[in-house]
This record gives structure tokens, sequence and C-alpha cells, in this order.
């Protein structure tokens, strides 16, 4: 039981340690500009809504809840893409925590890469019954280029944009502080 927490707590460093800006940025920084705002606006919307909603409506809360305040004159917009309803369940309580929807999706990002780590660990120590090789392939693979493109971010060509930091083949955006200069600079153009 003992190495077992051990090994979660080297894996909650290297996350720590891997989306570093993201943690020391939490509250202002997004991951990728083309779809965070949109997931984050539905962790938002799943985080305060669902409950809600399913208390007041019962067994006929789809209908009223994919009813999204987006694409107006349309109804059932938040359909239209992916809702996110497990992810927003789990960003529930640090949105309330800390009242801001991008850190609720950051901490459910940092949340998600932990657990993805700790439980491949679990699973290669059941198969291999061997602790370090299990430590090693569980970060190996929790850290892989190919995970971070299909699996947990959506990733961007344009790598050499100015309003971004380029992380493992990942875009973070500084959304208030670069923006300000990068506007700053073009009006000074």
């Amino acid at each position: 039981m003992k190495r077992i927490f051990i090994a979660s707590l080297f894996f909650l460093f290297l996350t720590i340690i891997y989306f570093f800006p993201l943690v020391k940025n939490i509250n202002n920084l997004i991951v990728d500009d083309y779809d965070g705002l949109l997931i984050t606006w539905s962790l938002n919307r799943v985080a305060k809504e669902l409950p809600e909603t399913i208390i007041t409506r019962g067994f006929s809360w789809p209908e009223f809840f994919f009813n999204g305040n987006i694409f107006y004159p349309y109804f059932r917009s938040h359909a239209y893409s992916d809702a996110f309803i497990t992810d927003g369940l789990m960003a529930a309580p640090f949105l309330r925590l800390f009242s801001e929807p991008i850190a609720a999706f950051n901490i459910n990002i940092l949340l998600g890469q932990w657990l993805f780590l700790f439980f491949t660990f679990l699973l290669l120590s059941e198969i291999s019954g061997n602790y370090f090789l299990s430590v090693l392939l569980a970060a190996a693979f929790g850290f892989s280029n190919i995970r971070f493109q299909y699996c947990l971010l959506y990733t961007s060509d344009a790598a050499d944009d100015l309003l971004c930091v380029s992380l493992g083949g990942r875009r973070i955006i500084k959304k208030k502080k670069l923006l300000k200069r990068h506007t700053d600079n073009e009006m000074h153009m």
C-alpha cells in the first residue's frame, strides 16, 4: 500500500512539473484557443445547470438541458458538440470553490492526467507484477505525444503563433497578458 501511495505522489509531482505554466496561472491560461473556450462553457453549464435541471424536470431533463444559450435561434444547441457531462460533474466542486470556469477546466485537465497515470500504473502493476516497470511505463504512456494529441487535448498546426507557448505539442494561450501585449504592439505599428 505504501508503494502505491508513493507512486501516486510521484505521478502528481510529474503532472505538476509537466503542466507547470498551467498550474502557475490556473485562472488565466487556457489550453487550445479553438475549442478550449467552448469546452469551458460546456463544463460550466453542466456543473451549474445539470443538477438543477434533473431535480426540477425529472426524467424529461434532456429536453430542457440541451437547450443551450448559443447558436440562437436553434434548439438543443448544446447537443451540437460533446456535452462533457462527466467532466462537468467533476468540475462542479472546483467551480463552486474558485468561481472561475477556466480554473475548473484546468483542474479537470490536471486531475484527469494524474488519475490516468495512477490507474494506468495500477493496471500495469496488476498485469506485470513489477512495480518499477509499471511506474516507468505508466509515465511513458501518460506523457507520450500520441496520448496528448488524440486522447487529452486538441492540437494546432499554428505552433509559431505569437500568442501561444508550445509545450510538448500543445498550445497554451496566455489569455490576458500576451493578448494585451500583442494588441499594444499592433497599435504602435
